[in-house]
């Protein structure tokens, strides 16, 4: 079974990713955006200041899950050396937008690269990703950026999407 559905009592739907630690990152994600007390606080202040904090970690969540992915295809197929070397070059990925993620996975299968810039430009899904990673390079830079709570749970939806469908592509 390439994915998975949970359905939530209040008629949500969520994907499931196979892989355990980004698994496991999306659940703290989840239970942080389901925290009603900062969520529906009248201080707005706090609302602001949250959704920055789940900004960093929905970068740190498409940031891990590209480089979690591709090592764990790489440790099933590759010599102990080309491991190595791999593990290398995907540690240095940062902050990685969609185009990023396209060049990465072309990296492994053309054809999978391009399904995957097509399935990221439907939906909104690439300018979530890159919102995200704009708004997270702000946010280290200490400007101001406009994202709420529901903008931020919005890009997080569209980019487990992405992250399904990669883990898919390595991972069927």
């Amino acid at each position: 079974m390439p994915w998975q559905l949970i359905v939530i009592s209040q008629c949500k739907v969520f994907l499931v990713v196979k892989n355990r630690e980004i698994s496991s990152q999306i659940q703290k994600l989840r239970f942080l955006l389901s925290k009603e007390d900062i969520v529906k606080s009248a201080d707005l202040d706090l609302q602001a200041h949250w959704a920055k904090y789940l900004c960093i970690l929905t970068s740190g969540l498409i940031e891990n899950s590209i480089k979690i992915t591709c090592l764990e295809y790489c440790s099933h197929r590759a010599h102990p050396q080309v491991l190595s070397y791999c593990t290398t070059q995907l540690n240095q990925i940062q902050n990685p937008k969609t185009q990023k993620l396209v060049d990465i996975v072309r990296m492994f299968n053309k054809s999978w690269s391009v399904e995957l810039e097509v399935y990221s430009n439907e939906a909104g899904r690439k300018d979530a990703i890159d919102s995200i990673m704009n708004n997270r390079h702000q946010i280290a830079h200490g400007k101001d950026v406009g994202l709420t709570i529901h903008r931020v749970k919005d890009y997080l939806d569209k980019s487990i999407e992405v992250i399904d469908f990669i883990e898919n592509k390595f991972n069927p």
